[in-house]
């Protein structure tokens, strides 16, 4: 019966000695486990802080910027519209102040010519028409000739 103790006594200290390691190697599994998982935490804290301090605020000035470039692009077409309407009205102005005198030098064509008005009043008024239509043509053929020159130094 001592002997069948003994084996009992044994039997049991070798299971103990068995789930010592056995208790330690769980243990630092989940210690192991543990220390993963706040890895993987302060990772993601991590990676929020970069958002927060460089990825938004680049995005930011990003958006800025192309807003701004925009802007700018804007102004600068608006500002070619204003200046080639304003070329526009100048080239107009120009030809309206010529106007009398590109008259003034088809009435002095005229001046001696010998002209035969057979309807009267009426011939005169024909004639008279004629002539401003002719000083209107004239003149529209000088603005799209000037028009043309000034889009091409435009380009």
């Amino acid at each position: 019966m001592r002997a069948q103790y003994q084996r009992d006594i044994d039997k049991a200290n070798a299971e103990a000695a068995q789930a010592s390691p056995l208790a330690q190697a769980t243990a630092l599994q989940e210690v192991l486990t543990a220390q993963a998982e706040q890895a993987r935490k302060q990772a993601e804290l991590r990676e929020q802080q970069l958002q927060t301090e460089v990825v938004k605020p680049a995005l930011a000035e990003a958006e800025r910027v192309r807003i701004l470039a925009v802007a700018e692009a804007d102004r600068t077409r608006i500002q070619a519209e204003a200046a080639a309407s304003n070329n526009r009205i100048a080239l107009d102005q120009l030809l309206i102040e010529q106007l009398p005198e590109i008259v003034k030098q088809a009435a002095a064509g005229l001046s001696n010519a010998n002209l035969t008005v057979l309807n009267g009043p009426e011939g005169v008024s024909e004639i008279v028409n004629g002539m401003v239509g002719q000083g209107l043509t004239v003149f529209n053929s000088l603005q799209k000739a000037l028009s043309s020159n000034n889009d091409r130094a435009a380009d």
